[in-house]
């Protein structure tokens, strides 16, 4: 769990979190997308993405192989 609420983060500050995301066995290898959003909690309010359509962040290409 990341302990670092967003409340407390700075305009200039770089925040880095890696997740891992499960690909189940028999997902077919191709390309996709992955789209980020950022909500609040408890109420799940979508927060805005400036710059971005729909405040979704659309994240580079990934391939699924073999």
């Amino acid at each position: 769990q990341y302990l670092y609420p967003a409340n407390a983060w700075r305009a200039d500050e770089v925040i880095v979190e890696t997740i891992a995301l499960a690909v189940p066995a028999d997902a077919p290898p191709g390309g996709g997308r992955l789209q980020l959003g950022v909500y609040t909690w408890p109420s799940l309010t979508r927060l805005p993405i400036p710059g971005h359509a729909d405040d979704v962040l659309v994240l580079p290409a990934v391939t699924i192989g073999p």
